[in-house]
């Protein structure tokens, strides 16, 4: 052993290998290591979204990405994708059955794709499904309807329901809301057209309804589209026609078969409710655009998702949505926010960066999201509580809408999932109204939609002190019939409390009913109201100010599971910065209305639901007048005379040195004057927190002191100078000293200034 050592002893001393230097080499060995373990060793993970990013379709493969953009650009989901070296990788399809497969090739030969979303269209998923399943890469679509795709596949999840839920649901809307029992349904051959032309008649016939199948290819389609126009207007008596194709295809059927006064109504599958639907129908008619509505008005579409419909999730992601982006969002988006949500959090719940091999990463992956299978273990989405049935679809109505006025807004009558049933009493007599249907072994339950509008004429009393103001304004409620006292309202933010329609209190309530109109099944009431409201009023920026007056309401006794106040934007009038409005010092800035949720909880006193988080939820109604203080005439008005001050008092340090009494006096008139103007400030203003403008008026206190004790100084100083007894050394370093203590005041006054300055502009 020790000839050994010194053998090794021998040959490091012929190297010059000293102590040091295998220390150094050691060192920069475990540097290495660390490198490639913590660098090296996170390996990159990738999601790839595929769908139609070029094109026709350019616009739902766009609005895919910025639903998948909107979350992720959350703060905590960025650092998690930084932890796990995540990165969007997006594939243009184009909705292209070809062009599918080969990005789908290309990506099951990428062992750093994790999982894929997407594709858009039924026909590019199942093209590109069989090779994600021999692979065995997670897929998650937030589009594709085409049940076998998820039936056939454990792989593939789908966030929205199928195409075998959107027929029979459309079936049952058909009769239970429309009343309509013949039905033509016009269906594009293909996979996306052929389900729902099997789940749709197959419900029908279950109904008793009368149904007549025409299909048509997607190959020639002007030509294909004239023959089934053509054959249709062979058949007689029918009531309804239901579309089930594409966007292009259910354009130019529109344009061939609508037109004012025709016998019978329209529905399309989710194909209507996109925003390309309507683009190419502007495009395939001219009397379109040059009479808005010709072919669109009253023709009706199922969606996934209508936002407005939505609860608080969706009214936030409308919100966030059109601050980033600028435009109102669909579902899509709105449907692939979801999708990213469930994949982030089946990665997150999956541990991957602890393991190194990428088929049980997808492993673990697709077991995270089968356990997504009950509404105890659903995640919370922009549409709704999401969780897979065994097939890995959703299962919940399809929302259905309506065009008006070349808006898609959402229909009267919407049907929520009962979770339960046991609670519901009278299941059949209410299935025999439709307040009620059954899809399979799923009930759901009709839920009311009330379109709802506020015009304001006047702001009148606008008081910052007891933050009160009077609104005179139009309120109006336009509904199906059957809803029993629409107008029983609450208004939750009046001074004294406000009636409508209850002929003991309306004349007290300054409350004038100007329209109550019934036609074709639906009532439209209208009020003209006077009332002061009270808000809650913000004063951190003060002067520089907005506020938002309010005026909220809901119903005293339907919960939102029986109804929902939504904006009726095709019948207010849009004011904005340009309005008559005025309220005198302030500028109005626009004017919302939206609707949310207000929740509470329960137990009724029922010893069933003790122990229990019984919820009982309202819609809300809202209208938000914002407006911002004119800061100029502010300004002059109530501060003119604290900027002379400050003026005045850099001034003091030209005043010679020996006239301490005047220079003083400028300083505590300054002083008083600010704080007789900061005292009538706070005293006005019903706040216990710091103002902006408090920060002018602790900078004078500031400049003011800072005078006030630079003439001391100088004072002393200049009686020093003065001083016969003293050597005249002393009297040039108490001139120096002078001399430099007022050149500091006449820095420091300024940079005061500029310090409250910034402060200001950050409350800006």
């Amino acid at each position: 052993m020790d000839t050994t050592l010194s053998k090794i002893d021998h040959i490091l001393k012929r190297m010059n290998i000293t102590g040091e230097k295998i220390i150094l080499f050691l060192c920069i060995s475990i540097i290495i290591y660390i490198f490639f373990v913590f660098y090296k060793g996170q390996t990159k993970h990738i999601i790839a979204v595929v769908g139609p990013m070029s094109g026709i379709h350019e616009k739902n493969g766009k609005a895919m990405i910025k639903g998948i953009y909107l979350y992720l650009k959350q703060e905590s989901i960025s650092q998690l994708t930084d932890e796990l070296n995540l990165e969007i990788r997006i594939f243009d399809d184009q909705n292209n059955v070809e062009k599918a497969d080969q990005i789908a090739r290309d990506i099951v030969s990428n062992d750093d794709i994790l999982m894929v979303l997407g594709h858009y269209y039924s026909s590019t998923s199942i093209c590109a499904s069989k090779y994600y399943k021999e692979k065995g890469i997670p897929v998650i679509t937030a589009s594709a309807t085409d049940d076998t795709l998820t039936a056939d596949n454990k792989w593939y999840f789908r966030v929205i329901p199928g195409n075998e839920m959107q027929g029979r649901f459309i079936a049952n809307y058909i009769l239970s809301t429309l009343k309509k029992k013949k039905v033509a349904i016009i269906y594009e051959k293909g996979d996306y057209g052929d389900t729902l032309r099997d789940s749709f008649t197959k419900e029908a016939l279950k109904l008793k309804m009368h149904v007549k199948p025409l299909g048509f290819e997607s190959k020639d389609l002007d030509k294909n589209v004239s023959d089934v126009v053509s054959r249709l207007r062979d058949i007689e008596n029918f009531e309804m026609v239901f579309i089930a194709a594409h966007n292009t295809s259910s354009a130019k059927l529109i344009a061939s078969l609508k037109y004012p006064g025709a016998s019978f109504s329209i529905i399309g599958s989710d194909s209507f409710s996109n925003e390309l639907f309507f683009h190419f129908l502007q495009e395939e008619s001219f009397q379109e655009q040059a009479s808005p509505g010709y072919h669109s008005e009253d023709i009706y579409g199922s969606s996934p998702f209508i936002i407005e419909a939505g609860e608080e999730k969706a009214q936030k992601f409308k919100k966030d949505y059109m601050n980033s982006f600028k435009e109102s969002p669909t579902w899509v988006p709105a449907c692939y926010y979801d999708s990213i949500k469930i994949a982030m959090h089946s990665i997150r719940n999956s541990q991957i960066n602890d393991i190194h091999d990428i088929v049980q990463k997808r492993k673990n992956i697709l077991k995270n999201l089968q356990n997504i299978n009950t509404i105890e273990n659903s995640i919370d989405g922009v549409t709704g509580s999401i969780y897979f049935d065994k097939l890995g679809s959703v299962q919940r109505p399809f929302y259905i809408g309506v065009y008006s006025n070349q808006h898609y807004v959402p229909a009267l009558s919407q049907y929520q999932p009962i979770v339960d049933t046991k609670n519901v009493k009278n299941i059949v007599k209410k299935m025999l109204k439709g307040e009620i249907i059954k899809i399979g072994e799923n009930y759901a339950k009709k839920v009311r939609v009330v379109y709802t509008g506020i015009d304001i004429n006047t702001i009148t009393d606008f008081n910052l002190a007891d933050q009160t103001y009077v609104v005179d304004f139009y309120l109006w409620f336009r509904y199906e019939q059957g809803i029993s006292n629409i107008t029983n309202i609450e208004f939750e933010n009046t001074v004294e409390p406000l009636y409508l329609d209850d002929k003991n209190m309306i004349i007290l309530t300054g409350v004038t009913k100007v329209l109550d109109k019934y036609k074709d099944n639906i009532r439209t009431k209208a009020y003209r109201i006077k009332r002061t409201f009270k808000s809650e009023f913000d004063f951190h920026s003060f002067p520089f100010d907005q506020h938002k007056l309010k005026i909220k309401f809901r119903h005293r006794t339907l919960t939102n599971d029986k109804l929902i106040f939504i904006s009726d934007i095709n019948g207010m009038s849009g004011k904005d910065e340009n309005s008559n409005l005025s309220i005198t010092g302030w500028t109005l800035k626009n004017i919302i209305c939206f609707k949310d949720f207000i929740t509470n909880q329960s137990s009724f006193g029922d010893t069933d639901l003790f122990n229990t988080q019984n919820t009982i939820k309202f819609s809300r109604y809202n209208s938000e007048i914002h407006i911002k203080r004119k800061i100029l005439p502010y300004l002059i008005k109530n501060l003119f005379v604290t900027f002379v001050l400050l003026a005045i008092t850099y001034l003091t340090f030209f005043i010679p040195s020996d006239q301490f009494s005047i220079r003083v006096s400028i300083c505590m008139s300054a002083f008083l004057t600010t704080a007789f103007s900061h005292i009538k400030t706070g005293s006005n203003l019903p706040c216990d927190y710091i103002l902006a403008i408090e920060y002018v008026f602790f900078g004078v206190y500031a400049i003011t002191a800072l005078s006030i004790l630079i003439a001391i100084i100088c004072y002393r100083l200049y009686q020093t100078e003065n001083n016969e007894n003293l050597a005249d050394s002393a009297k040039s370093i108490a001139h120096q000293k002078r001399k430099m203590t007022t050149i500091f005041g006449l820095i420091a006054h300024p940079m005061i200034i500029i310090s409250v300055c910034f402060l200001l502009y950050l409350y800006q």
